[in-house]
């Protein structure tokens, strides 16, 4: 078993370097043991072998990450390690954890995720005996040397240090050159062989205002999280085989983006928000406002809400989030989309139907001004509050949410944002 020296946060003189002095031979050599020992694999889970093998793995496993972060932090205070630069808002776990780790302020599972990806190297590489011609104090000496060196290649990482870009939709990956200093990059390959890591040498884009119109020549919008109708048939009919990341901000923007463009509808990623439609003459904001009776006397805004309200703001239905979005399409135009598939006649029964299940949360129809209808909205949810709108008719600071505008014209947006310089 691993010494409890190990197992335990250790403080080192200052001036100690090494890996070795974190993480002894001692423990080494038991985890090595542990590795290369398992009962095998024809066994049970629930046999006792396969219990006290994974037992004791564990316990070398925490082993080695109580040093690795020991390690880190030592050098971290020592004013050894760098941020990932150009990372902020491009959503990579790593290099997010990493940077909140050098600031001194991890989020829960930061250290967790630092410290098991070098686990995992650190197994793969020296620790399982995966050259079992090198000898046991050998293979330790290679493990300091790769942890004092700080060098990691991101095949060697894995998928803990690849991720997809939230701002372009990239797929990012990192390493670490010696020294510790790591790098976010795009790796090209030729077939199955890399040929190239281009590092970002830019911050990502700057979050915008993004635009787009959908029609309504019926005058009825018809919202819900989405258009649930028998035999998934909406959903049939508007999926034509683009596939687009949704786990990032900017496959989310794409998502929305294709289906305004190709079918005519609204989608916005709203989160679990459960947002009411919040509307002044033709302007609908989705979001949420405080409502008589839901006042938080704490809440130093609560004024400013009443004022809006008294301006003639007022929150209709809310959207049930089942689905984390929000959809409105013009009743026609969903008809229509429908007739691809049914009779007209059937289309229309199909949305008489659909409106008639009407509960909380929708599906519900409001009447808008015939026409078009213009989106306003950004790739990540909730930041079009950091925009305000040049007419000054969206007053942010009475909205307790807000996640997109639609309006009878296009609006005009200012934007807070001036380019970051890189952390160096």
């Amino acid at each position: 078993m691993p010494s409890l020296a190990a197992c335990a946060l250790i403080d080192q003189d200052p001036s100690v370097k090494s890996f070795a002095e974190f993480y002894s031979e001692a423990d080494f050599s038991e985890a090595s043991r542990v590795w290369m020992s398992h009962p095998g694999t024809d066994l049970p889970r629930s046999d006792p072998k396969i219990s006290a093998w994974s037992e004791a793995q564990g316990l070398c496993d925490a082993a080695f990450q109580t040093a690795a972060l020991s390690f880190l932090r030592h050098l971290r205070d020592e004013g050894d390690l760098r941020p990932v630069p150009f990372s902020e808002g491009r959503g990579h776990r790593w290099a997010d954890a990493w940077n909140r780790f050098l600031d001194g302020s991890p989020a829960r599972w930061d250290e967790e995720h630092l410290s098991s990806s070098l686990l995992s190297v650190a197994i793969m590489l020296h620790i399982s005996g995966r050259n079992p011609q090198r000898p046991e104090s050998g293979r330790y000496l290679d493990l300091v040397s790769m942890m004092d060196r700080g060098e990691f290649d991101s095949a060697l990482l894995s998928d803990s240090a690849r991720d997809v870009c939230d701002a372009t939709g990239a797929r990012l990956s990192l390493r670490i050159e010696p020294g510790w200093l790591p790098s976010l990059g795009v790796e090209r390959y030729e077939g199955y062989r890399r040929v190239a890591f281009d590092k970002l040498e830019s911050s990502a884009p700057s979050p915008e205002v993004l635009h787009l119109e959908i029609p309504v020549p019926s005058g009825e919008l018809i919202a819900a999280d989405w258009l649930r109708l028998e035999d998934e048939l909406f959903t049939k009919i508007v999926d034509s085989g683009e596939r687009f990341d949704i786990n990032t901000s900017f496959g989310c923007a794409e998502q929305t983006r294709h289906y305004a463009e190709k079918f005519g509808f609204v989608s916005v990623f709203v989160g679990n928000s459960s947002p009411a439609l919040v509307r002044k003459g033709s302007m609908i904001v989705a979001g949420k406002i405080d409502e008589p009776g839901y006042w938080d006397e704490e809440d130093p805004a609560r004024e400013r809400r009443l004022e809006l309200a008294a301006k003639g703001w007022s929150e209709k239905n809310r959207i049930t989030t089942d689905l984390w979005w929000a959809t409105l399409i013009d009743r026609q135009v969903l008809e229509g989309l429908l007739a691809t598939r049914v009779s007209p006649d059937q289309a229309r029964s199909l949305v008489d139907g659909l409106l008639s299940k009407h509960s909380w949360g929708g599906p519900f129809s409001l009447r808008v001004p015939k026409g078009t209808l213009h989106l306003s909205f950004t790739a990540e949810r909730e930041s079009i509050r950091e925009f305000q709108e040049r007419s000054g008719a969206i007053d942010w600071a009475a909205f307790r949410q807000a996640h997109f505008v639609l309006s009878s014209e296009k609006l005009d947006w200012d934007s807070p944002h001036k380019p970051k310089p890189p952390k160096i």
